[in-house]
């Protein structure tokens, strides 16, 4: 009787820990996969803004930016090579154009949902940009070619920062 006890209790812990798409181990797997790709992210906009203002991007630098150690780091930009969205030189790296326009992408999103945090909520300009650095990883190329649609194709953020238009310029 004890040993049928446990063992229907490991079935039920089996089953909560496994089961398909709602799991503990699922949802584990799938916020790790979106830190990654977050990270990942916030790399290349870390990348892009060195390389638009004239600075070399480091190691140091990128760990900084998205506050993970080195190593980590490290193995971001290996991560981001293997993608073909970096190219790395010895100590040097920079974007690729596949990474150029990936780093656009996310750079549109965030200032677009912030011009829509300004022009269409209440949201406190204070909020504006947390805001967006959390919707710019969840919106797709097309959710913001509508949302730049909606709100007639706007040149410049709230704070007066350009918008990239849809094909990176």
């Amino acid at each position: 009787m004890i040993l049928l006890f446990g063992l229907a209790a490991l079935a039920i812990l089996a089953f909560w820990l496994f089961r398909a798409e709602k799991g503990v181990f699922w949802r584990w797997r799938r916020a790790r996969q979106l830190t990654e790709r977050v990270r990942q992210e916030d790399a290349l906009k870390h990348i892009h803004r060195c390389e638009r203002y004239g600075r070399r991007a480091s190691v140091d630098s990128l760990a900084g930016a998205i506050q993970i150690p080195a190593d980590e780091t490290v193995a971001l930009l290996a991560q981001l090579q293997d993608h073909e969205l970096l190219k790395v030189e010895g100590d040097s790296f920079q974007l690729t154009a596949k990474g150029r326009e990936y780093a656009l992408h996310i750079i549109r999103a965030h200032r677009l949902w912030e011009r829509y945090l300004a022009d269409e909520t209440g949201y406190a300009s204070e909020a504006w940009h947390d805001q967006a650095e959390w919707a710019e990883h969840s919106l797709s190329p097309d959710m913001v070619d509508a949302l730049a649609d909606e709100l007639g194709n706007p040149t410049h953020d709230p704070h007066g920062d350009p918008i990239p238009n849809a094909a990176g310029h």
